[in-house]
């Protein structure tokens, strides 16, 4: 019964059921002093009865009422989830046509910048057609050359054979700036500063 009265929340079930709950304390303590078959033990019995039958049908009409607002909300809830359904349905389906709107968009978008700039060279082209070339006039008539500009291969050749005797010659001289090798006897008295004798050749008689 307290399982139920925690479920059930209801003023009159509380009430029936402290009733029945003081009658038994008094049944139990009249039972102390009378026995089974007394007037008040009869009397409290037949009152535990009704309140006990008063309680299981206000318990049942409390279940019914139960059953009721289940219905009603299954009822809801089915017409709740419906409805997330139809929104969700509905937010997808806006989503791919934004996309799709968006595509659009771009490929217009392609397609505008492209228009453009065919347009302004076709102008381009129509302006270069019509455009007014009379002062332009011929200066010089233009000559095939005969030779190649460069290179010339004669003053190349000319060139490098005056610097190869040029630099032929210096290097002779520095060379033999460098060379210090003595060969006669000049050279060994210039190099220790020693006087040349000279030497009388013998005449043969």
């Amino acid at each position: 019964m307290a399982n139920v009265r925690s479920l059930i929340e209801n003023p009159i079930i509380d009430t029936i059921y402290g009733k029945i709950v003081d009658l038994e304390l008094e049944l139990t303590r009249l039972s102390k002093t009378f026995k089974s078959k007394h007037p008040k033990i009869l009397q409290i019995n037949s009152e535990l009865t009704r309140s006990r039958k008063r309680l299981d049908q206000e318990i049942q009409k409390e279940f019914e009422n139960l059953k009721s607002e289940r219905k009603v909300l299954v009822a809801r809830e089915k017409t709740l989830e419906k409805t997330v359904s139809e929104f969700e349905s509905d937010a997808l389906d806006s989503s791919t046509k934004e996309l799709k709107y968006t595509i659009l968009q771009r490929n217009v978008t392609t397609s505008q910048n492209l228009y453009d700039l065919m347009v302004s060279r076709v102008k381009e082209s129509n302006i270069l057609q019509t455009s007014d070339t009379s002062n332009i006039r011929l200066v010089e008539k233009a000559v095939i050359p005969i030779a190649p500009v460069s290179p010339n291969k004669k003053r190349n050749l000319l060139l490098s054979m005056i610097v190869g005797i040029i630099c032929g010659a210096g290097l002779a001289f520095f060379l033999e700036y460098l060379d210090q090798t003595v060969r006669t006897e000049e050279d060994i008295a210039l190099h220790f500063n020693i006087p040349v004798l000279s030497v009388i050749p013998e005449v043969e008689t």
